[in-house]
């Protein structure tokens, strides 16, 4: 469970000790174990569990249920989130093909998708997009990154990794006219939609923090919705990996992982670069003040 003020991997077991974070992030210990882990509270209360529970895609999960800070909700059943399909079961085929999903949009570069193809099966498939993004742009969540990277991903002084603190604050730029094709497709298809990335957490997050941020969540409820990935992408299989490509559990798990302060650094970025986050959402992602309020009468209640 990610809590305000402070957040923490929970998985189980074995405890590892890493550096003690500064300010609201990470301190102390945090647990570890190749047990899936529970589903703790949810960041906001529902009625319904988020996660859709699918044995070849962890972090798969509903935006919905949100409430919106004039008092609305964020609709249920009409926005997926994921990390990779390439390994999703009949039997999560079976469970997806009752969502109604009408278009998967897909973030990954080229060479992601060459190695981890999606090929949706069952009755009335959904239209794939395969967004361009800039392909030259490094996948950060991409946890087949070359061990030298891992090796030397994590900033000894605070104990997060120097390639996201990197690639976020290019994610508004880079990754905007991606952005701006899944908000489109949201604005005039009939059905549910997904996007998603590699791992689910870096780019899938981010878009997902700017879509709740333009439907009006206040900003500790997207946050809270980010750190949810921290419950389903952190294993002890997935540390064990990177470790046996030369890379140290800090540096694991604060790479395959996500913290409060790579998406403050995105938000900050924008308000520095485009002056405020409207003014981003105009101009790069599109989105002008009447779309946002189609859109917002589309996917609130």
């Amino acid at each position: 469970m990610s809590l305000p003020g402070q957040h923490r991997f929970i998985i189980a077991a074995a405890a590892i000790a890493l550096p003690a974070l500064p300010g609201s992030r990470l301190a102390g210990r945090v647990s570890i174990s190749a047990q899936a882990p529970a589903v703790a509270a949810r960041p906001q209360s529902t009625a319904r569990d988020r996660r859709i529970v699918l044995e070849g895609a962890p972090n798969f999960r509903d935006l919905g249920g949100y409430a919106t800070a004039d008092g609305r909700h964020v609709r249920w059943g009409m926005i997926y989130r994921s990390g990779a399909l390439s390994r999703l079961t009949p039997a999560d085929y079976d469970r997806l093909s009752r969502l109604g999903i009408a278009v998967v949009c897909d973030f990954r570069r080229d060479s992601e998708r060459t190695a981890a193809p999606t090929a949706w099966k069952g009755a009335n498939p959904p239209v794939v997009l395969n967004l361009p993004g800039t392909q030259a742009n490094r996948a950060s969540d991409d946890t087949a990154a070359d061990t030298a990277t891992i090796a030397t991903a994590t900033a000894p002084s605070s104990g997060l990794s120097t390639l996201l603190l990197t690639s976020y604050p290019t994610y508004p730029t880079t990754l905007g006219g991606s952005y701006r094709t899944v908000l489109q497709q949201l604005m005039t298809q009939t059905g549910a939609l997904l996007y998603h990335c590699t791992a689910g957490k870096d780019r899938t997050g981010t878009f997902s923090a700017m879509l709740l941020t333009m439907l009006g969540v206040p900003r500790q409820v997207v946050m809270d919705d980010y750190l949810l990935s921290n419950q389903y992408v952190v294993s002890q299989a997935r540390i064990d990996a990177v470790v046996a490509r030369g890379g140290t559990r800090e540096s694991a798990i604060a790479t395959i992982g996500v913290d409060r302060a790579y998406l403050d650094l995105m938000f900050k970025t924008i308000d520095t670069e485009y002056g405020s986050f409207d003014d981003y959402r105009r101009k790069v992602l599109g989105i002008s003040d009447s779309d946002l309020t189609s859109l917002k009468a589309k996917l609130l209640e």
